[in-house]
């Protein structure tokens, strides 16, 4: 901002004024934030990668964008990573997450200017990674023969996207033939197959 000079002089009753006392040098704060960031937009890509990007910001002292996040619908936003428009003028951050993760990510993008005045955080956006950790392998438990079949029982680990089981028969040289048309359901514990001999 401008840069000013202050005197001040003292003032009798009868009109006498002082010398000037020694000048300081003063400019205005600016305490005005930049706008608020618009049209964030994230998207997923390989390997657990998110890329945010936004409307950059035309505040003529725009300094910096920091970037917010928080995990899970309801939790709190934390800063995350502030990028200098000086070192990175395009409006846009990439981020890893972990892969195998399964929250739902929420960001947020703020701007700063020179006097480190910081706008009102942007509608936030979510993401979650895509799902490519398939389920925990199931155990059998127990085996069961009678006259024309065979019955498998099975145990598995209680996941929240688990849609339902495969079973599967062989010999020991052939390959693997999945038994059941479709798939059995989430509460399936045990698979009768009638076609064994």
């Amino acid at each position: 901002g401008k840069v000013y000079v202050y005197q001040i002089s003292a003032v009798d009753q009868n009109q006498n004024e002082s010398q000037l006392s020694p000048m300081v040098l003063a400019s205005p704060k600016d305490r005005t934030p930049p706008r608020k960031p618009s049209g964030l937009v994230a998207k997923t890509g390989e390997e657990g990668m998110v890329l945010l990007s936004w409307q950059p910001n035309s505040d003529s002292d725009l300094y910096s964008y920091r970037i917010y996040q928080a995990v899970g619908s309801q939790a709190e936003f934390s800063l995350v990573k502030e990028i200098p428009v000086a070192d990175h003028p395009r409006a846009e951050y990439q981020l890893r997450l972990d892969p195998k993760a399964q929250d739902v990510f929420r960001y947020a993008v703020a701007a700063v200017d020179k006097s480190d005045n910081e706008s009102t955080r942007s509608e936030a956006v979510s993401v979650r990674l895509p799902d490519h950790v398939p389920p925990a392998v199931p155990v059998i438990t127990a085996l069961r023969s009678g006259d024309g079949y065979v019955e498998v029982g099975w145990s598995a680990a209680a996941e929240p996207d688990l849609a339902g089981f495969n079973v599967y028969r062989r010999t020991p040289e052939g390959a693997a033939t999945r038994l059941n048309s479709t798939l059995l359901a989430v509460q399936a514990s045990t698979f009768k197959d009638k076609t064994a001999q």
